[in-house]
């Protein structure tokens, strides 16, 4: 299901040194005859996840240690801004909590042992077969499962039905060629009518930069990209799909049809910009604004080659060094279980489960919720659309490659650069990481 390498040894990125020897956690205790002394105390290290706040974090916890008396949760709320560099800072110092959030799975963990895996933590086969296939590849490493997801995250289209209804669009576009012309049609007739509204936005191209991660991999991963290849060894960026989709996303602004800068989001809400992809997490923000226009979410539209989007998760995972290994296992099924992502499904749409291996109360629930609401639907829908293969592929250089693809992807779409140049310049820079990382 997922592709396996060896672990090579400690990952040299972030300096991240495991110590196996000594307790991960806060004033544990120990094991043995010893827990009788009281209930075994773990730290879980957060940032607020799948749309929840920190106060929503700290209740969850709050209600798993009111709800039996053998395990304390101690939690640390951090923020996402700095939030990844404290674990990584903490865990490489030995200092590391029991229970922490990855989003997404962290390779280097992976590959220098950093992590304790789900038979450890006490999972048995029945446990991990509920989950969705995406597990595997997301939390997944030389032959083990090392997280469960919170929930997850994937793109889908976002479209105003208003305004594509009003120049002669019954629906949302289901391919490349589809979503070219309506958003061609609209930019072009109502600038012409004195009343513009942008047909498709390239979220990334305005006050989210970060975001071109996002949209590019979706049209790459729709024209048959790849991220790496020779067994995860070296970036594939600078290929035959690389090009046909940079080529696809520049003629948007070679055309007049985008106009980079103005905000995806910003303009969706206002009924500047018709379109534009990204993942879940504009929902709350969209369904409390004043926008009064029909819109939805719609699955990508097809590519040359597959329908697939960007797709990952928020996971749970527990340090190799933790003494308390059985009692982070059952904090994290208590936190990832089916019922409590029928919870979480009110901020953050997506279900990790598959609907015919959790209980009849559960799957009636969530199919409520689907029916209830259409854009869950298509989420779920896009979800299963995911490449395993380049979510696996997506852990190694993440860093590396997020940097690059946004100098090099927004200065070839802007003209700034020819497509072969910045396809070019991201593989360098991937290739270089993952030498010196030698996973």
């Amino acid at each position: 299901m997922f592709l396996r390498r060896a672990a090579s040894g400690i990952a040299a990125a972030a300096g991240l040194t495991l110590m196996i020897a000594g307790c991960a956690g806060g004033d544990s205790g120990d094991t043995g005859d010893d827990q009788d002394d009281g209930p075994v105390t773990i730290e879980f290290w957060s940032m607020p996840f799948g749309g929840h706040t920190e106060e929503d974090v700290a209740a969850y916890v709050d209600e798993f240690n009111e709800s039996q008396d053998d395990i304390v949760v101690e939690l640390t709320g951090l923020q996402w801004a700095d939030g990844r560099d404290k674990i990584i800072q903490a865990v490489g110092a030995g200092t590391g909590p029991d229970v922490f959030i990855m989003a997404p799975v962290n390779q280097d963990f992976l590959s220098s042992g950093s992590l304790a895996s789900l038979d450890d933590l006490g999972y048995t086969p029945e446990d991990v077969d509920p989950f969705l296939d995406i597990i595997e590849a997301a939390a997944g490493y030389d032959g083990e499962v090392y997280g469960v997801p919170i929930g997850y995250y994937t793109n889908v289209l976002y479209y105003n039905a208003t305004v594509l209804e009003q120049y002669g669009f019954d629906g949302p576009p289901e391919t490349w060629d589809e979503l070219k012309e309506a958003a061609a049609t609209i930019t072009t007739e109502s600038a012409a009518a004195g009343d513009p509204v942008m047909g498709f936005q390239i979220k990334g191209m305005d006050d989210h930069l970060n975001a071109i991660n996002h949209t590019w991999a979706n049209f790459f991963y729709q024209a048959g990209g790849e991220q790496l290849i020779d067994d995860l060894t070296k970036a594939n960026a600078d290929s035959q799909s690389g090009r046909e989709a940079l080529e696809y996303l520049r003629s948007f602004v070679e055309e007049g049809i985008t106009t980079p800068g103005p905000s995806a989001k910003g303009g969706f809400i206002d009924g500047t910009v018709a379109m534009f992809t990204f993942q879940q997490l504009h929902l709350p923000e969209i369904e409390a604004s004043t926008l009064e226009d029909e819109w939805g979410l719609a699955p990508m539209p097809e590519g040359p080659d597959t329908a697939s989007s960007y797709t990952d998760g928020e996971f749970l995972v527990a340090n190799a060094a933790s003494e308390e290994l059985e009692a982070a296992g059952t904090f994290m099924k208590w936190m990832t279980s089916p019922e409590q992502g029928v919870r979480y499904m009110e901020k953050a749409p997506l279900f990790a489960y598959e609907l015919d291996k959790v209980s009849d109360d559960v799957r009636e629930q969530v199919e409520g919720l689907i029916e209830a609401d259409p854009n869950r639907g298509a989420l779920l829908e896009q979800l299963q659309r995911a490449s395993l293969s380049n979510i696996v592929a997506e852990r190694y250089a993440q860093a590396a490659r997020w940097e690059a693809q946004k100098q090099y992807i927004v200065a070839a779409i802007n003209g700034d650069m020819s497509i072969d140049d910045a396809l070019a310049a991201i593989d360098a820079a991937v290739d270089e990481a993952l030498e010196v990382a030698s996973y």
